[in-house]
């Protein structure tokens, strides 16, 4: 295959797989919003009607978040499941390039491997290029708090179930 074609084929999977990691967070932010906006009348109502007036309405809010809940954990494995296949495509791309390290670095970053980012420093009046390395929390936060947060809104759901109708 001549260059041409392969780079045109790796800036297709490339355009493709950040569609796909996009795609992913933007399920993270509206899922989150979706159960922000759900723990906004549960708490209203539950705040209202303190005389177990309202232990209907706050269980069908808590199972509607329940199902919201459930369905951004399916959504989120979905897409992170679709992520990983094009990211494995862009490595195997990668290789036909003669040393080439586009994706790998974000793929080991993701994976929180060790990775070093290049930086610059002001020094003596003139900028020196550095390299900046990222600690075990800064690399693999973002990801373990888009895997806990659906988790723990279903626990907090299930929670508010039994709660409302064991008090």
């Amino acid at each position: 295959m001549e260059l041409e074609a392969w780079l045109a084929i790796y800036q297709a999977v490339s355009h493709t797989a950040a569609a796909k990691e996009r795609a992913y967070w933007t399920i993270v932010a509206l899922f989150l919003l979706a159960n922000c906006l759900l723990a906004l009348p549960a708490g209203l109502v539950s705040a209202s009607f303190p005389n177990d007036q309202g232990e209907v309405a706050v269980t069908g809010l808590a199972i509607l978040g329940v199902v919201v809940s459930l369905a951004w954990l399916s959504c989120q494995m979905l897409a992170g499941r679709e992520n990983l296949h094009w990211e494995g495509l862009l490595r195997s791309i990668e290789h036909q390039f003669s040393g080439a390290e586009f994706h790998r670095s974000a793929y080991r970053l993701f994976r929180g491997e060790e990775t070093c980012i290049p930086a610059t420093a002001w020094k003596c009046g003139d900028w020196y290029p550095e390299v900046e390395r990222l600690g075990w929390a800064r690399r693999s936060l973002p990801r373990a708090a888009a895997w806990f947060l659906p988790l723990a809104f279903l626990a907090a759901w299930v929670v508010l179930i039994v709660a409302t109708w064991t008090t």
